[in-house]
């Protein structure tokens, strides 16, 4: 017997001695139900039903069938691909900082997210005005609001991208944070989950281009291109990126998650009260069953792909859609 033949021996032997199976692949419905059963997604769930009791009783229902069906048509086919092809999500990075400074860094990410609130709802004189007096901030935002007016006719195209992701990012840079910490790399599946959300946005395009209406088809592209300084990238940096990522490594990365979505969520309520009438619960309960949800689900992708590269691309297929 030849030597390869005597190592096929033993290995068949070892095999047969010693049988290893392989973990059995977790289906979509078993996955999604670990989450839903996490102490963080039961907090989470809680929430949302009272988010759309209240909508409900101030007279909103149809806000919520709106966005439920809005959330799934879009959210749906990529969640199930996300769930099949990452089962198991990847190891979460090991903690590089000691817990009082990214204590600090949540600190510093909050007030920062505080500040924007206040600007909104000041902007829109939902609260005095003095309110959002900030030194160096406030002459710094309007600064900024001014140049993007100047060169792109759009007031927050310069203005979000350097205090939701320069500032920020710079910040947690200079503490040591590397980039990739924050989820600025490739990451695991990503461009196979963000194919989805792609053909959305090609139903968009695409359509007008065949018809010869390319007017329609560079108004969506400006549109995208405009969403991913003003909303979809930068925020998608400082929530998830920046904000997710330090929760996680204090919290753990369900408690990491949820945090993040809810704040997240209420972010959004000075953009919301005047569509509302300036209602306040009403405007609370739209941000927890729609801001909030669907910052959950770009938590998700994030997670799962270790990268910002999906939910990028799901935020601004949402925006686009509604």
């Amino acid at each position: 017997m030849g030597r390869s033949s005597e190592r096929e021996e033993v290995r068949r032997m070892t095999t047969s001695l010693n049988p290893v199976s392989p973990a059995p692949r977790p289906s979509v419905w078993r996955q999604l139900r670990a989450g839903v059963t996490h102490p963080a997604g039961v907090l989470f769930l809680a929430l949302w039903v009272a988010g759309a009791a209240t909508l409900a009783l101030r007279g909103r229902a149809e806000l919520v069938l709106e966005v439920v069906f809005r959330l799934l048509i879009i959210n749906l086919i990529p969640l199930v691909v996300l769930l099949r092809r990452t089962p198991y999500p990847p190891a979460p990075d090991a903690p590089r900082h000691r817990r009082w400074v990214l204590w600090v860094q949540v600190a510093f990410l909050a007030a920062l997210i505080a500040l924007g609130v206040l600007y909104v709802l000041g902007h829109y004189g939902l609260i005095p005005s003095r309110w959002t007096q900030v030194p160096v901030w406030t002459q710094a935002n309007e600064a900024l609001e001014h140049l993007g007016e100047k060169l792109f006719g759009q007031r927050r195209i310069v203005a979000n991208p350097a205090l939701n992701a320069l500032l920020p990012g710079l910040v947690l840079w200079l503490g040591g944070v590397c980039p990739a910490e924050l989820w600025l790399r490739r990451g695991h599946s990503s461009f196979a989950v963000a194919a989805p959300y792609l053909i959305f946005v090609a139903i968009a395009v695409v359509p007008p281009v065949i018809a010869g209406d390319t007017r329609t088809a560079a108004m969506v592209g400006l549109m995208l291109v405009r969403n991913f300084f003003v909303n979809g990238f930068t925020e998608e940096f400082l929530f998830r990126g920046a904000l997710q990522t330090r929760l996680s490594q204090l919290l753990g990365e369900g408690w990491g998650l949820v945090l993040a979505s809810l704040i997240f969520g209420v972010a959004h309520v000075g953009g919301l009260m005047p569509a509302l009438d300036g209602d306040v619960l009403a405007a609370l309960g739209l941000c927890i069953t729609s801001r909030a949800a669907a910052g959950l689900i770009f938590g998700i992708l994030a997670i799962r792909t270790r990268s910002l590269i999906a939910p990028t691309v799901a935020h601004l297929t949402l925006n686009l859609f509604g």
